[in-house]
This record gives structure tokens, sequence and C-alpha cells, in this order.
């Protein structure tokens, strides 16, 4: 399967001035494993680090089958003497959250703002994005800032944020005849701050939609480019307007060849970057495999391809460094022990292992990045004799 660069010079341009500088390499990079990341209050089952995101030194974790799966997510800020073992620095909860809301189920920050999403509905029947805003005094215990909901009482899926606009998919939703083709809704922040009730600026669909596309199934965004998948169809790149976002269809968009591999199941954006995880690639094998547009695009693999690898569970890409998630690789005699491997130009340049080890983790369930910081979510963790508590483990380049 290879990646199809259907979209126009000019959008690649605007997607490339704005790519970060990274850490260079001649050759194979070495990291070490800097610290494991827990809650304080972590219980059996609680699926910590089902989602993850990182921007500079703050990481936020979803753990959505917490408090008997009403949900949290925890916030992690790098202290002055660096990474290390270590439990949150605050938890963030909803103020309307009920058993069975998985809150944490995904999560984005951007600077001093953090959005969360929960994977089913409170108890008003609604199902809503959550805004947290950093306070003066920095991160502490704290319900939302802002809730936001769709006037047409649609469900939020997936989140993503930079700068001043969230994007939120609603995946189900009905477009004219085809059922779960999906659209994403874009909310901007008004000069005053966020707040509940603010209506979405724009409603973005794909031009060619299908039923069953579930378009929003994986989200990411960077300065004013929005990427959104539908599942074993294609990515689609949304641009804001010079005027601002309006209601549109897609800027330009990534397809493969057909087939049922999970195309589309996870996706990131970073600059000029673009990458799509497609984890079932491989038949029935599961070997996984992972999709870049960029510099040196094309579809990346891991040195060591396994059955059931689930390569491309989830990515992550900064700067010309792109992440992959691979939670089914064993490890030694692991098995699940979970693998994130990383790329630079397309060139694997590390394979990231938990120590110690442990099977059936499942690290790289979930990745995120920033410069040269990984971290990977082991949701299958056991912690202490907490089984399925979950973690997450943070990695850096060695000095």
């Amino acid at each position: 399967m290879k990646i199809i660069r259907a979209i126009s010079p000019a959008l690649f341009i605007l997607l490339v001035a704005a790519t970060f500088a990274s850490a260079q390499a001649n050759g194979p990079l070495s990291y070490r494993q800097l610290g494991e990341l827990t809650a304080s209050d972590g219980r059996a089952q609680d699926l910590f680090g089902y989602s993850i995101a990182l921007d500079r030194d703050t990481l936020v974790v979803g753990a959505p089958q917490s408090v008997g799966s009403a949900g949290k997510a925890y916030v992690f800020v790098k202290p002055a003497s660096g990474w290390g073992n270590m439990t949150q620095t605050a938890e963030l909860t909803p103020s309307d959250g009920v058993p069975g809301f998985f809150f944490g189920w995904k999560v984005a920050i951007s600077a001093n703002t953090i959005v969360v999403d929960a994977g089913s509905t409170d108890g008003t029947g609604l199902q809503a994005v959550y805004v947290f805003v950093k306070p003066s005094g920095g991160w502490s215990n704290m319900t939302e800032t802002a809730k936001l909901t769709l006037p047409n009482g649609n469900f939020l899926y997936t989140v993503a944020v930079s700068g001043n606009t969230i994007a939120a998919g609603a995946t189900e939703e009905t477009v004219g005849s085809n059922l779960y083709q999906g659209a994403v809704y874009i909310f901007e922040r008004p000069n005053s701050g966020w707040r509940s009730g603010l209506a979405p600026r724009a409603r973005l669909i794909a031009s060619d939609g299908r039923s069953g596309d579930y378009l929003g199934i994986a989200l990411s965004s960077f300065g004013n480019a929005v990427v959104a998948t539908a599942i074993d169809h294609a990515a689609y790149v949304f641009l804001r307007p010079k005027g601002g976002w309006v209601s549109a269809t897609q800027s330009g968009e990534f397809t493969g060849s057909s087939g049922s591999d999970e195309s589309g199941y996870s996706v990131a954006v970073n600059g000029g970057m673009v990458a799509v995880g497609a984890p079932e690639a491989g038949g029935q094998d599961y070997l996984g495999a992972a999709f870049v547009f960029g510099n040196h695009g094309g579809e990346i693999m891991a040195s060591n391809p396994g059955n059931y690898n689930f390569f491309g569970a989830s990515v992550a890409v900064s700067g010309n460094l792109t992440i992959v998630g691979a939670n089914g690789v064993a490890v030694g005699g692991n098995q699940y022990e979970g693998a994130a491997y990383v790329f630079e130009d397309g060139v694997q340049v590390a394979e990231l292992t938990p120590t110690p080890g442990i099977a059936n983790e499942e690290m790289g369930w979930s990745v995120a990045a920033s410069g040269s910081t990984i971290a990977a979510g082991a949701v299958y963790a056991t912690v202490g004799f907490n089984a399925l508590q979950g973690e997450v483990y943070v990695f850096g380049l060695l000095p």
C-alpha cells in the first residue's frame, strides 16, 4: 500500500513553511528511559495512558476507566531536575462526570490549553469536549474552564488543539444520506477566553465522503492545518483561510489502496510532516504500517516486523522525527510488551522498549513527542498489585 500525494504543491509549501527544527542524526539515535509516570491514586483497570499528549515540558494523560469509568486526566510537568519516576502534578475532572463517562478517552494540549474528550455521555445524555486553561499559579486539581457541545446534539469523539483553535470529530454524523460519514467541527477562542456554550465556527466535511467513513476517527492539528482521517479511506487536510475558518470541504487528501488495514486509525501532523497509522496492515498477520507525507514520505515499517505487532496503533511527529507505536511487539520472551519506533526522514533510527519490560503491558498503545522527548503509554501495565492500572514511559536522547 503506497500513499498517494493527492495534494496541491501550494498546500504542501504552506505546511512545510511551518516545520520546526529537530535534532539531526548521522545514524542511530541513542535514547534512554528518563522515567515512569504513574497516578498517585491509581487503581486496577484505570487504563492510565490510553491517550497522551505532550507539549514541551507538559504531558497530559487520560485514564478513562478510573473512578468507576467516570475517568480522569492527569497533568505532569517536567521538574527542574528533569523527567524521572513521578506522579502527577494535577488531576483534571469534568464537573458533570458520571460512571461510564470514560473522560480521558482522548486528550490534546497546546501551550496552556488542555482539551479532554470522553467516550460516552454525561448525565444529561450529551457528549462534550472539556477545555482546561492553566491557572496563573500553575496546573492544579481543577474542573473545566469551558464545556463545548454541538447544537444538533451529535457526539464529539476526538479532539485536537492548536493555539486558539479546537477541532472536534463528530465521527458518527450523517452527511446527506450517508450514515456515519462524519464531520469535524471547529471552535475558536474569543478574545474574552474560552467559555461554555460557544457555537462552533465551522463544519468540515469530505467532498468524497461515504457512509461508514467515520471522518475524524483520528485528528491532529498544527498551526492553521487540521488533519482528519476517515477509516480505510483517506486522511483529509483542512487549512484555515486567511479570513478565518468557514464551513468547507478539504484542501487536500492522502489516500491509499483499498483494503481493511485500519488505515487512519492514528494520525499526527507537525510542520510539513503528516503520519498516518495502519495497525492492521499485513492481512491477518496484523504487522502494521505507517505512511508519511512530507520529506522522504512513503510507507514505513519496523525493522523487525512481526505478527500482531499492530505497528501504527499510534503515531507522533516532531520536526523530521516520526514516532510509531506498536503495542503488540514481543521483546525477548515478553509477548505484547510493546515498543515505539523512531524514524528520521523515513529511516528507523531507534527502537524504544520499557525497562524493566513486562509481558502484556502494551507500551506504544499511545505515543507523543515534543522536541527530542518521547512519551509512550503502557495502558495494560500492572502497577504494584493493580492489574491494568497503566503507566507512561518517558524517553530522551543521551547527552
